[in-house]
């Protein structure tokens, strides 16, 4: 008489709550801007000056905090920095300065808020460097880009300085490289150029 198989059978939903429940969906939504989005402008709030000069006009969009938090600029406003950065003593002599319009949403308050600050000179960096500094675009740059970029830098460029061959390994491998490109580039006759098995 063949063995009975006995299964047994456990109600596991105890240990998976209902995903409405897992935890404080807005403490989630901040981590999810801030691991997968990052913070910056996402779109709108264009800062223009207005027609008053000490005012600036800020158009209605939308931005990410650096803790992720959602602020939402819901209609145009009107900042008058002149009178901000007197109070804060960001202005020289002649009523003259830099200064940068910071936006935050604080808790409790449903109206994004802006202060400002004083505007800091960026060290050595490029135009494209100011813009994307913080952004997506930026990390995808320096986590994906810029390290295939060094690692191609430095096989095919740097030479070991204890290289002591006529044509050291990075020469051999730009002349590598630049046999495999002839050979996409031409196809009619790219097929007779001669690439040795150690290239």
């Amino acid at each position: 008489m063949p063995s009975l198989l006995r299964a047994s059978i456990s109600d596991c939903r105890k240990l998976f709550p209902p995903l409405t429940e897992l935890e404080d969906q807005s403490e989630w939504h901040k981590r999810h801007n801030r691991y997968l989005h990052g913070w910056g402008v996402v779109c709108g709030l264009k800062v223009n000056c207005d027609a008053d000069r000490r005012f600036v006009q800020v158009s209605k969009g939308y931005a990410l905090a650096c803790d992720g938090t959602d602020i939402q600029q819901k209609e145009a406003t009107r900042q008058n920095v002149v009178e901000a950065a007197k109070a804060r003593k960001l202005l020289d002599a002649n009523g003259s300065g830099k200064v940068e319009l910071l936006i935050d949403k604080l808790p409790g308050v449903s109206a994004p808020s802006f202060d400002l600050r004083a505007h800091v000179e960026p060290a050595n960096k490029t135009v494209l460097q100011q813009i994307l500094a913080g952004t997506l675009a930026q990390d995808v740059i320096d986590d994906c880009i810029r390290p295939v970029l060094d690692f191609l830098r430095k096989q095919l460029f740097d030479e070991a300085a204890n290289e002591t061959r006529l044509v050291g390994a990075s020469a051999r491998r730009r002349i590598s490289a630049l046999n495999l490109l002839v050979q996409l580039a031409n196809k009619s006759s790219g097929s007779n150029v001669f690439l040795s098995r150690a290239e």
